[in-house]
Order: structure tokens, then sequence, then C-alpha cells
């Protein structure tokens, strides 16, 4: 009873921990399989634009999307995915968030090859959350549409993450390796420490 107790209290604590190390974990290099969803695509009534992120003078030629993780010289690059939208007006803009702080803005104008990029220093404005607008300008009239995105965390996130799981494996180790843990772990577990200290408690008060 002692044994299966104990292994079912640490597995349940392992998939946990798993969990909340893996799911929200950011994935910092752009590369989408056949199945899965480009969070890097800008929806502007049926129309695309997919944003990329380069810093060739930090990671060479790795593209990043929601998640870049440096500060620094930054090239961005709008790409349409829709020939119509090469006839149209758009209007490119980044700002830093919450402020709203603008860092990089682009007029409207007619995109004849599909694409625009621009160099941007991040730097200046501080790791942190970021905004891109993209917006179609008809008539005078402006359709706004947003991505969100990240600069200089992404290291921080992931280091974070490797030591969490240092430190459990470490546990994981000793606890297997120590039966004076695993005879804390059962006690927390079944509350047995609890019940033997009130009836020692007691016995002495007799």
């Amino acid at each position: 009873m002692f044994k299966q107790k104990t292994s079912q209290f640490v597995i349940f604590i392992l998939f946990a921990l798993l969990s909340a190390i893996i799911v929200p974990m950011p994935v910092l290099a752009h590369g989408v399989g056949a199945n899965e969803i480009d969070d890097c695509r800008i929806p502007i009534i049926g129309q695309w634009v997919h944003f990329t992120a380069y810093t060739p003078k930090l990671s060479g030629d790795d593209e990043y999307c929601t998640t870049i993780p440096e500060l620094g010289l930054t090239t961005i690059v709008f790409d349409y995915e829709q020939k119509p939208l090469r006839k149209m007006k758009v209007e490119f803009e980044i700002t830093k968030e919450p402020e709203g702080k603008r860092v990089f803005y682009q007029e409207p104008k007619v995109q004849k090859t599909g694409s625009m990029n621009a160099a941007i220093d991040f730097t200046p404005f501080g790791a942190g959350d970021y905004l891109v607008h993209a917006t179609l300008v008809i008539a005078g009239k402006k359709i706004d549409a947003h991505l969100p995105f990240t600069v200089g965390v992404g290291d921080g996130w992931i280091i974070y993450r490797l030591i969490f799981i240092v430190i459990f494996v470490l546990f994981l180790f000793f606890f297997f390796r120590s039966p004076t843990i695993r005879s804390k772990v059962h006690t927390i577990v079944s509350g047995d420490g609890y019940d033997k200290k009130t009836e020692s408690t007691d016995k002495q008060n007799l």
C-alpha cells in the first residue's frame, strides 16, 4: 500500500510539472508542419499577410515570428500570400505594449512585389510585448488586423524551465534513493503523520 500510494503521488506530480513546463513553452524558431496552424499569418478581409523576423547578427538565418529571443537589429518581412492584396494600399505599424509607443511605421502603400521589409533595432525600446498592425486602406476607410509578439524574453523563459527541470530531476533522484524522503512524502499523502502524532499525544496525556 505504501509503495502504491507513493508511486501514484510521484506520477501525478511528474505529469503536472511536465505539463506546466512543456505546454506553455514558446516556439522560438518559425516552422510549421502540414497539419499545424501558422501563427505568423495576419488575416485582412480574406487575405493573408505573413510576418517573419530575422536577427542575422545574432542568430544567422534563423526565422522568428511570435517570439524573437534577443534584442538587437532585426529584419522584419511582410509577405502577401494572395495577389489581390498587391493592388491595395496597406499600412504597417509596430508598437510597444501596453503603452502603445510607436516603434515602426510604414505609410499606406501599394506593394507590387507582394513583399515589404525593414530593419528595426528593438534595443532602445527594451524587452517585452509588441504588436504588429496591418491596416488595409480602402476609400478612406481603414481595416486593421493585429499580431502580438515578444522580443528579448525567449532565452530567459527557456533558462527558467531548464533550471526547474534540473531541480525536479534531482528531487526524483533523491526521492528514489532515500527511504527517509519517501517516508515523509508518504506521510504527507496519506495523512498518517498527523494521526500518529495525535495518537501519541493522547497516550502521553493518559
